[in-house]
């Protein structure tokens, strides 16, 4: 289902319409039904891959007990670069600004961190790197925990059909690769203010 505001703007509304304390039932019902106005037939799982999620995972807890919350990691460098190369049509100012994305990094890290303390077990990581050197058992991994049967075809996305809508649309149309691995050592002399800005998160000061 892409990224959208959907959750974002049920929350919202939930806490400011609904009377007394949220309904998470309504409100799961109410994301569902927004979810069905943009395409959504029903089907049994549907991924929702809004980057915000990442703030609200204890109310999509809340609001859907029975879902799988997937973190979708990187090495930090090599996630900062990525955002800072990419040109944008339009919004998504502060990813021109290495210092700014550092930040924005650490947030994130430190928001994941907090649902790791207070819900353990709940997110599951999808480590880039792992994804890469063992594609089907990482694959595999996911299929159970999203109690998905196998299917070889997850090891041939690049071939599945339809409309791709994302920044890395050329990127999902190939194979995995290695070659954005470490991408960021190549550039190091010139990241200075994103690797103050990670602070704990960046890489050992000989690194590259």
């Amino acid at each position: 289902m892409g990224e959208n505001a959907t959750l974002s703007t049920v929350i919202d509304q939930g806490f400011t319409k609904l009377p007394g304390a949220a309904n998470w039932a309504d409100l799961a019902e109410a994301y569902l039904g927004s979810m069905r106005q943009r395409g959504w037939k029903g089907a049994g799982r549907f991924v929702d891959k809004t980057l915000e999620n990442h703030l609200r995972v204890g109310m999509i807890h809340l609001m859907f007990p029975n879902s799988v919350i997937l973190d979708s990691t990187r090495d930090p460098v090599d996630t900062c670069l990525s955002c800072y190369r990419q040109l944008f049509t339009e919004g998504n100012e502060t990813l021109y600004d290495l210092g700014q994305i550092g930040r924005a990094y650490v947030r994130y890290r430190r928001v994941m961190e907090h649902w790791d303390r207070v819900l353990p077990g709940r997110v599951i990581r999808v480590e880039h790197e792992k994804l890469v050197a063992d594609t089907e058992g990482q694959v595999r991994r996911l299929e159970v925990a999203c109690k998905l049967d196998w299917d070889p075809a997850c090891l041939r996305f690049y071939e599945a059909a339809g409309v791709v809508r994302t920044a890395s649309a050329a990127q999902v149309r190939r194979p995995l690769f290695l070659t954005s691995i470490g991408r960021w050592t190549r550039f190091a002399s010139e990241l200075e203010p994103l690797l103050k800005a990670l602070g704990p998160y960046a890489p050992p000061q000989n690194a590259g």
